[in-house]
């Protein structure tokens, strides 16, 4: 998912039908070894048939104990001289350092610090947490998030993937804070 929309983005290609504005991808990587994600870029180019990784660079800190606080450190070694509009952390409980995913306290100390990352770097953050367990489509969309409601109340727009009854398929919701509600 996430990968795919950081080759959509840097192409300016359609993401799920969505027009994207091309601009450069940095996509920070903490859960996959270099050859899933080059095997994942590959599927997905063929897939879209078109593009290319020419503006997408790959920062893979698999394996890498880092906080917030010290990827932003990375951050500006990685970046320096070169301008992303689009920063993606994957996923982003990797980054939580001694935070408890649910305090609110905790989880609106990290979202600051990715808020940080956004003005200091003038880039948009992009980045996956995952549901809580069991059977989210009873819920209320907001309430299907793990950990705090921090998660639901900071960001400016949520996408979320709920499964459907028919197998292979998924319900996607969206809350856009600025934005009209889109079908």
């Amino acid at each position: 998912l996430l990968m795919d929309l950081a080759i959509s983005v840097s192409n300016g290609i359609k993401w799920w039908g969505i027009a994207t504005t091309q601009t450069g991808v940095l996509y920070v990587n903490f859960e996959l070894d270099q050859w899933e994600v080059k095997e994942r870029q590959s599927k997905i180019l063929a897939a879209k048939q078109e593009g290319n990784l020419d503006q997408l660079d790959i920062l893979n800190l698999k394996g890498v104990p880092v906080d917030v606080e010290s990827l932003r450190s990375i951050l500006r070694r990685k970046l320096n001289g070169k301008s992303y509009g689009l920063l993606i952390f994957d996923p982003v409980y990797k980054i939580y350092g001694e935070r408890c995913e649910n305090s609110a306290t905790d989880m609106a100390d990290l979202m600051n610090h990715i808020g940080a990352i956004i003005k200091e770097f003038k880039a948009a953050v992009v980045f996956v947490a995952h549901q809580s367990k069991g059977l989210q489509s009873r819920k209320e969309t907001r309430d299907r998030i793990a950990g705090s409601g921090v998660f639901v109340r900071d960001p400016d727009s949520l996408v979320y993937l709920t499964e459907h009854k028919k197998e292979g398929c998924f319900v996607v919701s969206r809350i856009l804070r600025s934005f009209p509600p889109q079908d």
